[in-house]
């Protein structure tokens, strides 16, 4: 039986189950899991559409493939380098502002306010304020005059989309 060769870089890069990824064109995904061809003894990335429309649900990709960076001559405008990026951080970051733990729960009154209000302000610092930024360029975040970070109503949309916890975040109507 031929022994299947594992790259160590790639084997440390591949993504975890239920992360969500932003391909370079937009759309959200999520990972189902990871399998491995028996011909090629390749591993691939098995992972779900997070839009609903689309006409096939499950996609399947080479492992290598799915951790490349995005062919910028033929895609110019893509505003990402890599092929998929992952956003589990961003994910975070949107909840925190929201005032929601990592159930969805409303962490405390504050939280209920910012949650219900169009003005749920966050004041990012440190490594957050790159994954704002990234926000903000996506549309999902803006920015106040005295540069505190809030969620748009399209970031607390996109956060149905791509969170478990649909329910809870689904009152949002900004």
């Amino acid at each position: 039986m031929k022994q299947m060769e594992i790259n160590n870089t790639l084997f440390d890069k591949l993504p975890e189950e239920n992360s969500v990824y932003r391909h370079f064109k937009g759309e959200y995904y999520k990972i189902v899991g990871l399998g491995i061809q028996i011909e090629t003894r390749t591993i691939d990335v098995i992972y779900k559409t997070l839009t609903p429309q689309k006409s096939a649900n499950h996609w399947l990709r080479d492992a290598e493939m799915f951790l490349s960076l995005a062919d910028k001559e033929k895609y110019q405008d893509a505003d990402q380098e890599e092929r998929f990026r992952c956003v589990d951080r961003h994910i975070a970051c949107a909840r925190h502002a929201l005032g929601l733990d990592k159930d969805g729960h409303r962490r405390t009154y504050r939280g209920l306010i910012y949650f219900h209000s169009w003005r749920n302000f966050y004041d990012a610092g440190g490594n957050d304020i790159e994954i704002m930024e990234d926000l903000a360029k996506w549309g999902f975040a803006g920015k106040n005059s005295s540069g505190t970070y809030y969620i748009t109503r399209d970031g607390r949309l996109w956060l149905t989309k791509v969170c478990d916890d649909v329910d809870v975040i689904r009152g949002v109507n900004g």
